[in-house]
């Protein structure tokens, strides 16, 4: 697991390499605990009041780009009288769990890299 450095007062900015901030968790220095802990020792006499952040295994757009296949997949699915529910990031990020209502199927998928999936259309 990775961990970036956040601004309590404003949880969703988030410290960059660079010493800046951004609103993108993707864009934040990315570090091990140790170094977390140690580089927000360094920075506490900074105004701002700053926590370690877990940062999710997968990147934000990634989730927005798998749930807008998904949805045009359902669509399609729909008009043949089934229903596609799908949970994303499940636990550990790495485990998706797609049921189809009607057709009595549940398919879990579990990545071994948050970073590698496709969805291909039928």
């Amino acid at each position: 697991m990775l961990y970036a450095i956040g601004d309590l007062s404003e949880p969703k900015l988030f410290r960059t390499a660079a010493g800046e901030w951004t609103a993108n968790i993707d864009d934040a220095e990315q570090m091990e605990i140790e170094d977390a802990v140690d580089k927000l020792a360094e920075l506490s006499n900074e105004e701002k009041v700053m926590i370690v952040c877990e940062v999710p295994k997968m990147h934000e757009a990634m989730y927005a780009d798998m749930e807008s296949r998904f949805d045009a997949l359902g669509e399609r699915l729909r008009e043949q009288e089934i229903f596609l529910e799908y949970e994303i990031g499940e636990g550990d990020e790495t485990t998706w769990k797609i049921s189809f209502e009607r057709s009595g199927v549940v398919l879990v998928l579990k990545l071994q890299d948050p970073d590698a999936f496709e969805v291909h259309d039928l």
